[in-house]
């Protein structure tokens, strides 16, 4: 006999062990669905037209289709699947390749029909599922609620801020016009004031200049006992002002001291007489103060008051500064409001602007040593004890298409040692109380996190049974 006779003889002896699984209703592995594409009175064609085959040959536990739709109920193939009807559950779809290897991947224990290693828990399963699917449709149910509530906010915010940007405009153009006008009055007053306070302050600077002069000219005639227009080593101990250490007389040394303008302990020829111009320069800071009572300093800083006319000026460009001060400020008041009404409208709250009530609503979640501050449209932070690291600010809401509003995304945060900036991307559910879990560090400076929140409750968010 030939390795192909041997072959056919195998597959008999198969047949006649799994004969009424071939004759049966309903062929095992096949869904509902399929069962008509397998007809035990014709031959089965593979579903991929690679092959036909005496039918027979379905569920033999040998491959003969290359897309493995001959063997659904087997694990011969590798592309096949096998399907659990799990009866009180949910159906289900397995690789065929798990059929009889001894691990329970049907709660009906249909693929292990030959170990027998399961038994079927699809009823206690399905009780199980079913509770949770009925506590899932309850929270969906009272999240939406909230989300509908959350959604007539959102659109109530948006009719009063465009009323509100409505009337804010036409005033902001009577401001602006009015700030204009005071920056007009208030260039005009500063002219004449400035040409007048710069006359003013220049006769003060000259009587400044002859009066420290007079002050250093003043106490050099003093020191100049004999009026030789110098001052010399000999006249010093004439004034007991140098007498430093108080002893009544002033010594050789203290009188040396005063003169020793390079402070070398000694007084050399240079410095044995100083004229005036020298005495100004060099020596009139360190010996004024020894005759202060006598002979002070001209008091620079006492400057007088301006003239009436002066003043006069000067209270006009006062009155002038205020006024165009007062009106800039109301400007800018109305131009902050308006820009941050007319950002808030450019914002994407969501496809019914379910998340506008939120802008400027911070969010906490302990998560270990570290506390997480989600702020939606504004920043996320992480913070430790008294310290906080910005994890990023409001960039996007980044879901992928046809689920934009399930994904935030945060960038731009604190830069990390020789790494990125910090990012944190939020994955959104349903819930019907904001709760942030599941925090993570998939990679260096990049976070992800979870969050539940009622502005995800959508109708297509509702629990089913699929039993």
């Amino acid at each position: 006999i030939d390795q192909n006779s041997m072959r056919w003889s195998g597959r008999v002896g198969v047949l006649v062990a799994g004969a009424i699984v071939s004759v049966s209703a309903d062929l095992r592995g096949v869904s509902p669905e399929k069962q008509s594409l397998y007809d035990p009175s014709k031959a089965f064609t593979c579903f991929d037209g690679s092959s036909t085959i005496p039918f027979a040959h379905v569920n033999d536990d040998y491959c003969d289709c290359i897309d493995g739709s001959d063997e659904p109920g087997t694990s011969a193939c590798a592309k096949s699947t096998f399907y659990c009807a799990n009866t009180g559950h949910q159906i289900a779809n397995i690789r065929s390749t798990a059929v009889n290897d001894g691990v329970c991947d049907c709660c009906d224990a249909t693929d292990e029909w030959e170990t027998g290693a399961c038994s079927n828990t699809c009823e206690e399963a399905g009780r199980e599922l079913r509770a949770a699917q009925a506590l899932a449709r309850e929270r969906q149910a009272e999240g939406g609620k909230i989300r509908e509530a959350m959604i007539a906010e959102g659109k109530a915010l948006v009719e009063s801020q465009t009323t509100e940007v409505a009337e804010l405009r036409p005033s902001l153009d009577v401001v602006e016009a009015e700030k204009t006008q005071t920056q007009t009055a208030k260039d005009q007053a500063e002219e004449p004031e400035k040409v007048a306070k710069e006359a003013a302050d220049g006769e003060w600077e000259m009587t400044k200049s002859e009066g420290i002069e007079s002050a250093k000219k003043s106490l050099f005639v003093h020191l100049d006992h004999d009026a030789s227009e110098t001052i010399t080593l000999d006249e010093i101990p004439l004034k007991i002002q140098f007498d430093s250490d108080s002893d009544g007389q002033v010594s050789s040394e203290e009188a040396e001291d005063a003169l020793d303008r390079d402070g070398d302990g000694a007084v050399n020829e240079t410095e044995n007489s100083v004229d005036f111009e020298t005495f100004k320069e060099h020596l009139y800071n360190d010996i004024q103060p020894k005759f202060d009572e006598t002979h002070p300093k001209f008091k620079e800083h006492d400057k007088p008051a301006y003239p009436e006319d002066v003043q006069a000026l000067i209270t006009a460009a006062d009155a002038a500064r205020t006024a165009h001060s007062d009106v800039e400020r109301k400007y800018n008041d109305v131009k902050n409001k308006v820009d941050d009404l007319e950002k808030k409208l450019e914002t994407d709250y969501g496809g019914e602007r379910e998340w506008a009530k939120t802008h400027g609503v911070c969010y906490e979640s302990p998560n270990g040593e570290y506390t997480y501050v989600v702020c939606p449209f504004d920043k996320v932070e992480q913070k430790e004890g008294g310290r906080s690291h910005s994890l990023g600010t409001w960039k996007e809401f980044a879901g992928p298409e046809g689920n934009k509003y399930s994904v935030m995304k945060f960038d731009g945060g604190a830069s990390c040692w020789q790494g990125p900036q910090r990012s944190m991307t939020i994955t959104l559910e349903c819930g019907v109380e904001p709760e942030i879990y599941n925090v993570q560090e998939p990679s260096k400076c990049t976070y992800s996190a979870s969050m539940r929140h009622p502005a995800l409750c959508t109708p297509t968010t509702a629990g089913h049974d699929e039993l």
